[in-house]
């Protein structure tokens, strides 16, 4: 659930008028493309203007601009005091932000794909002060702010968000599945709970070499992202103790929920779209069962009956009646992006003003509006990050996927759990989930080669590693070894907030 982040653009040099953080670019190497907003302001005497940096991959260009991009053109028209100037970002995104750091050239306002990183480095301001003066800032949804607030520091300021759950598609489950009518089980968002998913999900399966088969549900490997909250509420995104401040892997619900998962995908063979051979095999049997190899076209075909998915998804093919139903027992994953304001800012006041206007402030929120109504070409995506129905309420207006509001409903009013993705806010999060050597053979498995951690819960949930296999290997000693990675982080991050 890792989102990868793409260059946009090669470097230019650029000066502001009075910077909060003069702009030099490197003449070689990674470096983004700085530009300088133009006033747009004909009828005004010239300003002084307070000149705030801001960068960010959402930019878009001159010639295809972004609804961000249209965003700072709008708050440059109308602001007397501040000016925004444009730096798009380049991957690697580290490295680009520590050669601008080696010039004392770093923006003002940028956004992150890892917080910690940022706070590790050091490039992160405490926004602490500047958000309890804000009575806006109450309106963040406090599920965002929980997770990039570290030791009593915010460090981050929520920018927007996606959910991640499952597209219900009520025609096939109708038709096919079959629960105790006492239950009154419906799968509207909210409704339904893990064993009514469970109980569900294997129901729904006619296969046939006619191209015309449905199945239940597109994989189960993702489902350990958020299972083990719905066992156990203490668990947050995939397994992470929040308490313990770090993954239990080798807790009783870590266990319960891989058994959950492979019995699941064992109840009947070929129990899932993903179980199928790898689609870059000559002969793959889901072409001819499913007439596709590609688990969105076949949900969109009518095929699946649960399919994962954002709700930034594509629906717009959808002919029968769905909606997007987040996963069992009122939970739902936050795919969400921050932005930062730099300890090296020198105005963090003006700052603080441009990243609430570009993320949740009323002003930014109304503007979105306007130039969304305005050009044609340019969506409103994503989710507020602002509950104040006053505010939000027209955002709706543009989100056509059923079930999304319900659930954005339930979560305002405290009845739902958002799971916010690790990657974004858990220090050491992509070596502790993902990329780790956890230093595990398995005869058969992967060529008997030692396992990634990301590779190992994988195949416990695809089936290729029993049980027995995964409790045997994740002793005290493994699952303490696998967990360094956090604890070093966090401990970096620690000391990196009191210089």
């Amino acid at each position: 659930m890792r989102k990868i982040f793409i260059a946009l653009l090669s470097a230019l040099s650029v000066f502001g008028l009075a910077s909060c953080n003069e702009t030099q670019l490197p003449t070689g190497g990674n470096t983004g493309t700085a530009e300088k907003t133009p006033e747009k302001t004909p009828d005004k005497p010239a300003t002084k203007k307070t000149v705030i940096q801001y960068c960010g991959w959402d930019l878009g260009t001159e010639s295809e601009p972004t609804l961000k991009r249209l965003m700072i053109e709008e708050f440059n028209k109308t602001s007397d005091t501040i000016r925004i100037d444009m730096l798009s970002s380049q991957d690697p995104l580290e490295k680009f932000y520590t050669e601008l750091m080696t010039i004392d050239s770093f923006p003002d306002v940028f956004m992150m794909n890892s917080v910690p990183v940022a706070v590790m480095n050091r490039w992160a301001l405490d926004v602490s002060d500047l958000a309890a003066k804000d009575p806006e800032w109450e309106n963040i949804e406090k599920s965002l702010v929980e997770p990039v607030t570290y030791n009593g520091q915010i460090n981050a300021i929520p920018a927007a968000q996606h959910y991640m759950g499952f597209l219900a598609n009520y025609d096939l489950i109708n038709d096919y599945v079959y629960l105790d009518e006492e239950a009154e089980v419906s799968f509207a968002p909210g409704a339904f709970t893990t064993d009514d998913f469970f109980a569900a999900v294997p129901q729904i399966k006619d296969i046939n070499k006619k191209g015309s088969s449905v199945i239940g549900i597109n994989a189960v490997g993702d489902m350990i992202n958020w299972l083990p909250s719905t066992i156990d509420s203490n668990y947050q995104h995939f397994v992470w103790n929040n308490e313990k401040q770090e993954f239990d892997y080798g807790s009783e619900t870590m266990i319960n929920a891989l058994t959950k998962i492979q019995e699941l995908g064992k109840i009947a063979a070929k129990n899932t779209f993903n179980s199928y051979a790898d689609s870059t095999a000559e002969e793959d049997p889901r072409i001819q069962m499913f007439g596709t190899n590609d688990g969105a076209t076949a949900f969109i075909n009518g095929q699946v009956g649960f399919f994962q998915d954002m709700t930034s998804a594509n629906i717009s093919k959808i002919k029968f009646d769905y909606k997007f139903i987040g996963y069992p027992d009122k939970r739902v994953v936050s795919v969400s992006d921050f932005v930062c304001i730099s300890k090296s800012c020198k105005n963090p006041e003006a700052a603080y003003e441009v990243a609430k206007y570009l993320t949740f402030g009323e002003a930014g929120i109304k503007a979105r509006y306007k130039i969304v109504k305005e050009n044609k070409d340019v969506d409103l995506t994503g989710l507020p990050v602002n509950v104040d129905p006053a505010i939000t309420g027209e955002w709706f207006d543009y989100v056509e996927m059923k079930g999304v509001k319900e659930i954005y409903d339930q979560v305002v009013a405290g009845e739902y759990t958002v799971l916010v993705e690790g990657y974004k806010t858990i220090p050491g999060f992509e070596g502790a989930r993902f990329t780790d050597d956890t230093g595990i053979k398995i005869d058969g498995v992967r060529g008997g080669s030692p396992l990634k951690i990301g590779d190992l819960i994988w195949d416990v949930c695809e089936g290729a590693i029993t049980i027995g296999q995964y409790k045997s290997n994740m002793t005290v000693e493994k699952v303490e070894f696998l967990n360094k990675t956090l604890k070093e982080s966090l401990q970096k991050m620690k000391d990196a907030q009191s210089k």
